[in-house]
């Protein structure tokens, strides 16, 4: 049965209304521990937790919960190792920081032209003069805001080592989501023996995603190789009109061996999504001009790519690019090297087993 998303609302707000009703009874419980009751029977804290969604919205709020306390201790123990430090010269605080900082560090040409390599997608790069003067500008300012902080964070490192100080809380492990199974005919890269799988949901429209096509995937493919398979799944979003059509477009070109010419093809040229991008495509990479129109109007073909919509909503998903590196998701558009690190923690956990 369907339910609509005005049903869905209602549902949502009868179940609210009935917990409000529900006898609830003592403490909150540990993981083994009863939740709920139906006729004897019980729902378990550890079963509440490991719905997906909900799963990765628990970790999420213990994430950012750890990440207030460190925040907020971290500032606590540079005012005070400031202050021993201080003391110690028999001086300020604010004169010895001021003497540590010294003078405003320099930006190189080479140094804005890597952040802007790394941080904006090929596909909204400036078009002209002006905005991209801009756009220099603001990274150079966020550069040297960048090597402000480090100079500062290295010399109250300093300070730290030298007065042993230590944060001993340890940050909540990242759960594993437990994925929908892929279908068969996913496009991916990579063996299927590789210890490293990581699945993308993606939509064709995201800006963020064409960054991934166009330089975090072939960073990856190009440093691990074969120990990494890579697994594209469909997340079209509502407010994207051409992201189903240009999911439809990829299937259609994977059902002729080629998908990822397309994929690569579609990103590069998002800003012109439509039929006539995907027909031009099409023909550049040699497509048989007729299965591919006729490929395109199979409603089986969408029904797929919202397939994969779904799959990715019961996991968790609400934005793309999101990955889920053998299970473990990561979100947004990071950077290579916050990737990297997540792959290598995971080709050793692998290496170990």
């Amino acid at each position: 049965m369907k339910i609509s998303a005005r049903g869905t609302i209602i549902l949502v707000a009868v179940f609210i209304a009935l917990a409000l009703t529900v006898a609830v009874a003592g403490p909150a419980r540990s993981a083994g521990e009863p939740f709920a009751v139906i006729e004897g029977k019980a729902i378990t804290v550890d079963e509440v937790d490991r719905t997906p969604d909900l799963a990765a919205r628990i970790y999420e709020a213990k994430r950012q919960l750890h990440q207030l306390r460190v925040a907020a201790v971290s500032q606590e123990i540079g005012r005070r190792v400031l202050e021993k430090e201080a003391a110690e010269r028999k001086t300020t605080s604010e004169k010895l920081l001021e003497e540590a900082m010294g003078v405003e560090p320099a930006v190189t040409k080479e140094e804005v032209d890597h952040l802007i390599s790394e941080r904006v997608p090929k596909a909204s790069l400036p078009k002209n003069d002006e905005e991209w003067k801009k756009l220099r500008e603001s990274a150079e300012g966020f550069l040297k805001r960048q090597k402000t902080e480090k100079k500062m964070a290295d010399y109250l490192a300093t300070l730290q080592a030298k007065y042993n100080v230590k944060i001993v809380a340890e940050a909540p492990a990242r759960p594993r989501v437990d994925l929908p199974k892929t279908a068969s005919d996913a496009p991916a890269l990579g063996p299927d023996g590789a210890p490293v799988t990581i699945v993308e949901f993606s939509d064709f429209q995201c800006p963020y995603c064409a960054r991934v096509s166009s330089d975090l995937l072939p960073q990856i493919r190009k440093t691990y190789g074969d120990k990494v398979r890579f697994v594209f799944r469909d997340f079209p979003l509502d407010s994207h009109k051409e992201a189903v059509p240009a999911a439809v477009a990829a299937r259609c070109a994977g059902r002729q061996g080629k998908f990822w010419e397309m994929h690569d093809a579609l990103f590069a040229g998002q800003k012109e999504l439509g039929g006539p991008l995907y027909e031009k495509v099409g023909k550049e990479i040699g497509l048989d001009a007729a299965k591919f129109s006729e490929c395109r109007k199979d409603r089986k073909v969408a029904e797929a790519a919202i397939s994969d919509l779904r799959d990715g909503t019961k996991a968790g998903v609400n934005s793309t690019p999101t990955f889920f590196v053998n299970g473990l998701p990561v979100e947004g558009a990071i950077s290579f090297d916050e990737f990297r690190k997540v792959i290598d923690a995971e080709i050793a956990a692998t290496a170990k087993k």
